[in-house]
């Protein structure tokens, strides 16, 4: 229930984040490569700031489940990452301070003769 940034010259802890959940995965983002997300409890994530180390913004039940994946779109970037639930559903976020949702792909992993119309 809380993450550890380590220090790699150092080698030791440099900071702590208490998260309150169980943390489930996490990704480095943003133009600067200067944001955390983690992907925590039920659906929900944190978004931390790395220069300042503190807390910018969480975001109550981004996905109904919770997120098994964070990627940062390096091909855009980083300037958005994508957050992917157990269920499959993806949601592409803008990598900002305070993340919007820009859009959303329901269930990536179904096959596609169960998505067709009867």
């Amino acid at each position: 229930m809380s993450l550890k940034l380590w220090d790699k010259y150092l080698q030791g802890t440099a900071y702590t984040f208490e998260t309150h959940e169980p943390l489930h995965s996490l990704a480095v983002t943003g133009e600067r490569s200067d944001i955390l997300v983690g992907g925590l409890g039920q659906g929900n994530f944190v978004v931390y700031g790395l220069t300042h180390k503190n807390q910018l913004d969480i975001f109550q039940l981004a996905h109904g489940e919770a997120i098994s994946q964070i990627v940062s779109l390096s091909k855009l970037k980083n300037k958005y990452f994508a957050t992917r639930c157990v269920e499959g559903h993806v949601n592409i976020w803008s990598a900002t301070n305070h993340p919007d949702r820009l859009f959303t792909l329901f269930n990536i992993d179904a096959d596609e003769e169960a998505l067709a119309p009867l």
